[in-house]
């Protein structure tokens, strides 16, 4: 059935392809780039938001935040995310132009950025709280990312590479597993 019932989230393959959260039929729709097709669907109670990533990879989430899927290749079913995404529930997600996604964690404005393989945490940034109804979330091409409560009017953006004066006398170097602050 190509009808939709209060669709909520919508999104581009890079073919053309339009991906579809349809709230309503509590299911994600895959329609042909004239929308004169529906390619598929796959289930998903009460679904919210997609995104596809510039490889084709399909992700969505439900209305509660509580199920944030993947849909691997050739499968006919979501594939819940890492705890490490999607602890505490997904307000809105988004993908950037490697591949990499985003998360925005529900109540709170932390993003987790994952890689598009699904195999390693990245980063985890923005405040526990301030966004409690935190519902959409954008990059931009230098990585900057934007979360939004329309309800409330407000944007958060979380910039990356920002320059800090330097302190005299502090050396300071980072690695994966821990920080290290040393004087010189």
């Amino acid at each position: 059935d190509r009808r939709l019932r209060d669709p909520r989230g919508v999104a581009l393959f890079a073919d053309g392809r339009i991906a579809v959260a349809d709230h309503g039929n509590d299911r994600v729709a895959v329609f042909s780039a004239d929308v004169a097709s529906l390619l598929g669907t796959v289930p998903l109670l009460k679904a919210e938001g997609v995104a596809v990533s510039p490889a084709g990879r399909l992700f969505a989430w439900d209305e509660a935040g509580a199920q944030a899927s993947r849909l691997p290749e050739g499968a006919s079913a979501f594939v819940g995310l890492p705890p490490s995404v999607a602890t505490g529930g997904v307000a809105a997600m988004t993908v950037d132009g490697a591949g990499n996604l985003y998360a925005l964690r529900k109540g709170s404005a932390r993003v987790s950025v994952i890689t598009g393989g699904m195999d390693r945490l990245l980063a985890r940034a923005g405040a526990q709280r301030g966004l409690e109804g935190g519902d959409r979330l954008s990059v931009d091409p230098d990585g900057n990312v934007y979360a939004t409560d329309v309800e409330k009017g407000v944007t958060v953006v979380m910039r990356w590479g920002v320059d800090v004066p330097p302190v005299p006398g502090l050396v300071a170097s980072w690695s994966p597993d821990a920080a290290e602050d040393r004087k010189s």
